[in-house]
């Protein structure tokens, strides 16, 4: 296949997805249950309004297979850096909890099945949800391992669990132990 090969014996041993800006080939993909997405300054911002419903949601994807992620090494982890963010009345809030998904996905009669497991933030931060901190930016860390065993990472979504409130997200990025890891 074509495409490029990362350099798993880089120092730092990170892809990432979204650090200044998105990576090449990635996109915000999908937004629905009238939650807003913007990336500004390499930090992902969802604002919710009054019409906003319950369980909204987004997703990052690779549209060109070229750019797919392949993550061979089993002990690579989902990094990213998360916050709280605004209730609609304009009040910084914590507490929101999200699901997120991870992997490949494929669109079956017009909607998108995940081909990997859903893993909940709350089992992977601190006090089990985000804080109600706004100075404070809360590390996530998640296993590859426990969203399965499907190598190819083109997706990922983030989808609230309730009523939801504005979240921050930065750093997202495949973090890497040892191994052999390549782009398609």
């Amino acid at each position: 296949m074509l495409g490029l090969i990362v350099n798993c014996f880089a120092e730092n041993r990170e892809i990432g997805i979204l650090t200044s800006e998105l990576r090449e080939g990635w996109t915000i993909a999908s937004v629905w249950g009238g939650l807003e997405v913007k990336i500004d300054n390499g930090i992902l911002r969802t604002a919710v309004n009054e019409s906003t419903k319950q369980w909204p949601g987004f997703g990052l994807k690779v549209w060109d297979k070229k750019f797919t992620i392949i993550i061979k090494d089993k002990n690579a982890y989902l990094s990213f850096l998360i916050n709280g963010g605004n209730n609609i009345y304009g009040q910084h809030q914590g507490g929101h909890y999200l699901i997120i998904y991870l992997g490949p996905s494929q669109i079956v009669d017009g909607i998108r099945k995940f081909l990997n497991k859903s893993c909940p933030l709350e089992s992977y931060i601190d006090a089990k949800v985000i804080d109600d901190d706004p100075f404070t930016w809360q590390k996530v860390n998640i296993p590859i391992s426990d969203f399965a065993e499907h190598e190819e990472i083109d997706f990922i979504q983030f989808q609230y669990q309730n009523q939801p409130v504005d979240v921050q997200i930065r750093d997202i990025k495949i973090v890497l132990d040892k191994s052999e890891v390549d782009t398609k």
